[in-house]
């Protein structure tokens, strides 16, 4: 054991009076603190209650901080993780920041227009901070290319990545376009908003500024996120539930310009279920300018052109060398988002230092469930090595999925089959697992079709 490793292992005496506020974290004071509380607790056994049945809870006295986990052991575990306590103040600091300066208005707004928009240049920086060390650390782990035997770092994937990344949302923007036009469905594009209250700094001269404090921006996300969730409920009342043959489609997450969240939802769905759709809408979000519709009309550009506007922004692409997509960037079209209070492609990297900071995540997928996880399992599969003749499912989804441009569209279509004993015939091979800390969970492990099980393997090995 070495000097530092002793040292790490003393009892730690921390004085919660002297802590810094969670906003002035640096990157470093975070990592140093981590290890310091997880050393308090080595010593001082946290207290730890159960909620329900399936909750296991210990309240800290560091920044407010709880933990949770499903076993009264995990908790303990996590207590004594650095990891763990790295990740949960790094979270706490930059809602601390987000939250402090939104009660001071110091991001966008319509008098000062030298305020930084969409997040603050303090924001800004921690997210270019974190990449640049994250980066860092991926250029000493390198990989082996199992099939073609190239030795490469873990940063050169992650920099290839966001290529394929940009390839996947195209290609599932387009798949959705087909799946809508196969079905005659038509298709909405939706705006949802927030109350006053949750606009720290509103950019219309006339607005005012109702804004409660204790809320914060990552509230109106929420805020969001649970109003959607009703109309889902409600919409499931009247007969119409999310799936392919009813509505389905993306939605993504976006900052104002002062920094509080809204949505965009490009939503596929059946020429009656239009009229439903929007009414279930109005009822959650019935203040004026909360909720905007927009048709699709598809002689104006297609609906994949359309929310791919919006999807490019999810993409840190600024290390690329090339893109398999053009992304379209209008400056007049930006420049208008910009007076309108939408997120622009240009500053797309705030509006992600943005949502990254708050821990929301910027696009998802509704109405098709678990879909993307079941194709990329597909895809993975070595059909060319298989030698044994593939039954008629194996080899429909051989010829129409995998690998295919329009493999999403022909999955969902192909879903509903079952096999001799009624178990559905495509379905995902999962194993149980464990975590870091021994709580239960499950993990992919290939996938079954018809009477084939195809495991996954890797593609790469760590090598050092």
């Amino acid at each position: 054991m070495s000097v530092d490793q002793e040292l790490s292992e003393q009892p730690v005496e921390l004085d919660l009076e002297l802590l810094p506020p969670a906003r002035l974290l640096s990157v470093q004071l975070v990592a140093l603190g981590a290890k310091q509380i997880a050393t308090f607790f080595k010593f001082n056994l946290v207290n730890v209650y159960q909620v329900g049945q399936k909750l296991f809870v210990a309240e800290t006295d560091f920044y407010d901080i709880k933990i949770e986990a499903t076993t009264a052991k995990a908790v303990r575990e996590k207590s004594v993780c650095p990891r763990y306590w790295k990740g949960r103040l790094e979270n706490k600091s930059n809602i601390d920041r987000l939250n402090w300066e939104a009660g001071r208005r110091l991001v966008g707004g319509p008098s000062d227009f030298n305020k930084p928009m969409y997040c603050s240049d303090a924001t800004l920086r921690r997210y270019q901070e974190k990449s640049e060390l994250t980066k860092v650390a991926l250029e000493k782990i390198k990989l082996l290319n199992l099939k073609t035997s190239e030795v490469f770092s873990m940063a050169d994937l992650a920099k290839s990545s966001a290529a394929r990344r940009l390839s996947e949302l195209y290609f599932v923007a387009k798949n959705l376009e087909l799946m809508a036009k196969s079905k005659h469905m038509s298709w909405l594009f939706v705006t949802f908003t927030a109350p006053p209250e949750y606009h720290p700094n509103p950019t219309h001269q006339r607005s005012k500024n109702t804004y409660r404090k204790e809320l914060g921006p990552k509230s109106s996300h929420e805020y969001i996120r649970d109003a959607w969730g009703r109309i889902r409920a409600y919409l499931n009342k009247k007969g119409l539930q999310a799936g392919a043959e009813s509505y389905f489609g993306f939605r993504t997450a976006e900052t104002h310009k002062d920094g509080s969240v809204h949505w965009h939802l490009q939503v596929f769905l059946r020429g009656d279920a239009v009229a439903n759709f929007i009414s279930a809408c109005e009822r959650e979000f019935s203040l004026k300018n909360q909720v905007k519709f927009v048709l699709g009309d598809d002689k104006k550009g297609s609906a994949s052109s359309y929310i791919f506007k919006y999807l490019v922004k999810e993409v840190d692409f600024s290390g690329t060398d090339s893109l398999p997509v053009a992304v379209p960037i209008e400056p007049s079209v930006d420049e208008e988002r910009e007076r309108q209070d939408l997120a622009s492609i240009r500053n797309g990297y705030r509006v992600k230092a943005a949502l990254r900071s708050m821990n929301v995540r910027q696009y998802q997928l509704f109405g098709i469930g678990g879909v993307m996880t079941l194709l990329r399992e597909i895809n993975k599969i070595d059909f060319e090595s298989v030698a044994e003749p593939l039954g008629d499912l194996a080899f429909e989804i051989k010829s129409n999925v995998w690998r295919s441009p329009e493999g999403l569209k022909n999955l969902i279509s192909i879903l509903g089959r079952t096999n001799g004993d009624g178990k559905p015939a495509i379905h995902l091979v999962k194993e149980s697992a464990k975590t870091t800390y021994g709580e239960s969970r499950t993990r992919v492990v290939g996938v079954t079709i018809d009477a084939y099980t195809f495991r996954s393997t890797g593609r790469y090995r760590v090598i050092f």
